[in-house]
């Protein structure tokens, strides 16, 4: 048996182990050499009986399923793979292109000891288990460097591909777990040609490859396509378009999704850095686009930095594609006509077929080229010249006059979007980034996004169209108006909790009462793990509902009463929560629980957060803050302001005194523990002395 070799990997730098390291992949059983310079083929044992081409290595009997063969430097012809093993060249682990750097450059260490494909490199159909790693490969114009139409659990990695029309063909059939890393791809020939061709793969990742398809003569440039996939991701990739100054009629785009007849789902595509295409990130849409996230990546020198649904060919019969579950965040786009867009142009020519549901773009920056629509690079109406736009009345969660969410965005200052920025029937801007620290240093990296960046809070209305909110981001603080008359009120985090418990994001809600509940960013806890995740906003319940006990001799009086939280489950949250209660300053307050009240009678020792956290779990306190009561907690319920004095006794009536003479008494009475005599024109007063009841100590 052989030596068995252990595929290093690299990272982002594409520094990896030294090229005369002995490396390999998978579960080889044995290693085979192949060395350029032998005149004749020997057994491939050693070096110095090595075969002199790659085919012959691989077609040799005693070559089996997941064995390694070694190719030394030199010159090598095209060849077909027939069987699962893993050609590796001298040069794996080294990234052809040193990624270190702002502007990446050829990895020194990578200019000497190639070995050298010149020609197609084929996997013939059906045959998996494919490594191709370490190589320098050099095709004619119109060939293919790497070609595979029925492959699974394929490794291309470590190559310097140069020339050729498509340098990665993988348009499968059908194919699974597929491996594209650490490549380089320059001097791309011939129109309409891609760096990167992949079809009906599910578990594909594209990650850490330089590509440059820059060439002015060749028409129709196009990075990286993704189609009808599943389960991708492309992250830490640099692409370069070649586009430059608005001219940009010689590319297409530089990741392309869902161009086939097939469904896309579940695509990340993350921390690349993107620049010089008509459009960056382009979904064709021809079928559903579903599940992808679009996240931290630098996008610049684009007519179009991501544009989604720009199709103008039918869907395959029957079929009823969507786009749902986009998440468009973190980006920094810039020098564009346009930045994030939803096209409706498949919309009319599909007679409204498409259909866009659960999109959010948050959290992006554009600082873009801002062209006026009277510009005549930019159409004014269709969408471009601003950094969100929707085209028209494009269908968004069943219905043309939905919005897309957009919130959260910098916009380029700190006033937010301007009219032109948005087409505004159908894009919710508010609350925008107001505060941007823009980093020199980090200018140019893949994924450049400042560390915190200031987000002021989303601004919420809700009423009985939209009684509810849904809160998917425990970072993003919201404040929430809820209208006069709004019924069943809440805030829904269920997307946030596990088994009732999870981490909810900083939240103000003010009803058409003035009654606020001031909720920090904090870890909730229910006592029902199946709770629905919504908190119910404060709510006025009737005073007749609530029963206070009354100490003898004393009326008590209801002036508030507010339920907030979820009904009969218990909620407790880690830090203090605030209630405030409009104009019950002078009032004292408890809580009811399961129709149990409790007197909060411990002062808070301030009215701020640092007072409400210290509450010990499940505490209260309060403070009077001018005419308002403030209620610091760590449970929901229902609160309540109130009164309690003193009873005043009904005047009670005594016999009258016969009278005897003109000067006999007149009628006596007793009122308030007062005797009453009338003598004559006199009325005589006599009090008897009661101790004072003790009044019960007002807050504050």
């Amino acid at each position: 048996m052989g030596t068995l070799l252990v595929l290093a990997t690299a990272g982002l730098s594409g520094i990896a182990q030294s090229a005369s390291a002995t490396a390999a992949v998978g579960d080889s059983s044995g290693i085979w050499y192949v060395d350029a310079s032998v005149s004749t083929s020997g057994d491939g044992t050693s070096e110095s009986e090595a075969f002199n081409t790659i085919a012959d290595a691989i077609i040799n009997d005693a070559t089996k399923a997941g064995d390694t063969i070694q190719v030394l430097e030199g010159d090598y012809s095209g060849f077909t793979v027939s069987k699962p093993v893993n050609i590796v060249g001298p040069n794996h682990g080294i990234h052809p292109q040193d990624m270190s750097k702002d502007v990446p450059t050829p990895n020194q260490d990578r200019l000497t000891g190639e070995a050298v494909i010149k020609g197609m490199v084929t996997f013939q159909a059906g045959i998996d288990d494919i490594t191709i790693s370490g190589f320098k490969i050099v095709t004619p114009t119109e060939s293919a460097g790497v070609k595979a139409t029925t492959s699974d659990n394929v490794t291309i990695t470590y190559n310097d591909f140069s020339s050729g029309s498509q340098p990665i063909d993988g348009q499968n059939g059908s194919a699974s777990t597929w491996v594209i890393s650490h490549n380089r791809i320059d001097d791309i020939t011939g129109d309409n040609k891609t760096a990167i061709y992949l079809v009906n793969i599910i578990d594909l990742t594209v990650e850490n490859n330089f590509i440059r398809h820059d060439n002015p003569e060749a028409d129709g440039r196009r990075g990286v396509n993704l189609d009808s996939s599943s389960n991708v991701t492309l992250t830490g990739n640099n692409i370069g378009m070649g586009a430059r100054d608005d001219q940009f009629e010689g590319t297409k785009w530089a990741v392309q999704l869902a161009m086939d007849e097939g469904a896309v789902d579940s695509v990340t595509i993350e921390s690349n850095w993107i620049r010089g295409a008509n459009t960056g990130i382009l979904g064709l849409s021809k079928n559903s686009l579903t599940n992808v996230v679009i996240r931290q990546n630098t996008i610049s020198d684009t007519r179009r930095a991501i544009a989604l649904d720009r199709g103008s060919v039918a869907p395959p019969s029957g079929v009823s594609p969507v786009i749902a579950g986009l998440e468009v965040s973190g980006n920094d786009i810039a020098f564009s006509e346009f930045g994030v867009g939803l096209s409706g142009v498949a919309d009319w020519l599909h007679n409204n077929e498409f259909k866009y549901s659960d999109v959010a773009i948050s959290g992006n920056k554009f600082t873009l080229s801002q062209p006026t629509p009277a510009d005549s690079s930019c159409t004014a109406g269709e969408g471009e010249c601003k950094p969100v736009s929707v085209y028209k009345e494009t269908i968004i969660d069943g219905s043309n006059t939905g919005k897309i969410n957009a919130r959260g965005n910098w916009w380029g200052t700190a006033a937010g979007p301007s009219a032109n920025q948005q087409e505004e029937s159908q894009v919710d801007s508010g609350g925008w980034i107001s505060a941007y620290d823009d980093d020199p240093a980090k200018e140019g990296q893949p994924g450049f996004w400042p560390d915190s960046p200031a987000i002021i809070p989303l601004d919420v209305v809700l009423d009985d169209t939209k009684p509810t909110v849904t809160v998917t981001d425990s970072a993003q603080s919201l404040v929430i108006e809820v209208g006069g008359g709004t019924t069943d009120a809440g805030v829904d985090y269920k997307e946030l909790l596990a088994d009732g418990k999870g981490t909810i994001p900083q939240t103000t809600i003010t009803t058409s009462d003035g009654v606020t509940v001031g909720i920090p960013q904090t870890r909730v806890t229910a006592t029902d793990k199946d709770w629905d995740g919504v908190i119910k906003a404060p709510t006025i319940v009737p005073n007749s509902s609530i029963t206070i006990p009354a100490e003898s001799g004393t009326t008590v009086t209801i002036a508030t009463a507010i339920e907030v939280g979820a009904g009969d489950i218990g909620l407790t949250f880690d830090n203090g929560v605030r209630l405030l209660l409009p104009s019950d300053g002078d009032k004292l307050v408890g809580f009811v629980r399961n129709g149990t009240f409790t007197p909060i009678t411990t002062k808070c020792s301030a009215d701020n957060q640092t007072a409400g956290d210290a509450l010990a779990a499940g505490g209260d306190c309060y403070i009077s803050v001018g005419a308002d009561m403030v209620i610091w907690t760590k449970h929901f319920t229902t609160f309540v302001a109130y009164s309690s004095v003193a009873a005043t006794p009904a005047l009670a009536a005594t016999p009258a005194l016969a009278a005897t003479g003109a000067d006999a008494p007149g009628p006596v009475l007793w009122a308030a523990g007062a005797l009453l005599l009338v003598l004559g024109s006199a009325l005589l007063v006599a009090r008897r002395r009661v101790p004072a009841k003790r009044q019960p100590e007002f807050p504050g």
